[in-house]
């Protein structure tokens, strides 16, 4: 519960000549943000002190201002790291179906520090367009460099990817149409079993048998364990594995 006494402090610490308490500031202006949130966000983004400027990229974030995505685009060429972070991470709160945040999001597409996060967020819902750069970031295990932590984003790239070929005809997959996108998810990062178990099951659920048998034979081959024994257990029944 929100204590409405402190409302008033926000003016008094946006002035504090305390880098500390001018990055709290910033939260509870998130809490209270006002009709001048903009300008006084701005002052704070603007400020000298790194964690003041990380501390209002969260309050962007806190506060769900969509139209302020292109203020967190900027911020993703901060001095400071931690800044860079902050940004990148609010940026990402945000729904990818908004203008202004899918634009921030596709000028970093390929940005090293932060790849594939923002791609992982546009390819969500429209896999289809970002399909060949699923495929590299899947073969590569792209791994951003500025990233406080969370699911392995290559494996989110890679289960992205899976899920749309799971979604495609049968047909379409059997004449080789999307070898170049299967090829891909073979050499993903895997967790243990369960990845080259997955895409054993779907080779077979899709009557692909042969390409089922080479996938099982390169896999084993690579393996450090008996990895063959969770492929018979989908022998017994390839329907009762999916992803």
């Amino acid at each position: 519960m929100r204590d409405e006494s402190l409302a008033k402090e926000v003016n008094r610490w946006l002035s504090d000549p305390v880098p500390s308490v001018r990055a709290s500031a910033a939260v509870l202006l998130a809490d209270f943000p006002g009709t001048d949130f903009a300008k006084k966000i701005a002052r704070l983004i603007a400020d000298k002190a790194p964690e003041v400027r990380a501390s209002a990229a969260y309050a962007i974030g806190f506060t769900q201002r969509a139209e302020l995505a292109e203020t967190l685009e900027g911020m993703l060429r901060d001095v400071d790291a931690n800044v860079r972070c902050a940004a990148s991470l609010s940026l990402l709160s945000f729904s990818p179906d908004h203008p202004t945040v899918a634009q921030a999001m596709r000028a970093n597409i390929d940005n090293e520090e932060f790849n594939p996060l923002f791609l992982n967020a546009l390819a969500k819902d429209h896999t289809e367009t970002y399909l060949e750069r699923l495929a590299k970031a899947v073969e590569q295990k792209s791994e951003p460099k500025n990233w406080p932590g969370g699911e392995i984003p290559s494996l989110t790239s890679f289960n992205i990817l899976f899920k749309h070929l799971q979604s495609l005809p049968h047909a379409a997959l059997q004449q080789g149409k999307f070898n170049r996108y299967l090829n891909a998810i073979e050499k993903g990062y895997r967790t243990g079993s369960s990845e080259p178990r997955d895409i054993y099951a779907f080779y077979l659920q899709r009557g692909m048998k042969g390409r089922a048998k080479k996938f099982r034979e390169a896999a084993n081959k690579e393996a450090t364990y008996d990895l063959d024994y969770y492929f018979k257990m989908v022998d017994e029944d390839p329907s009762r594995y999916t992803r």
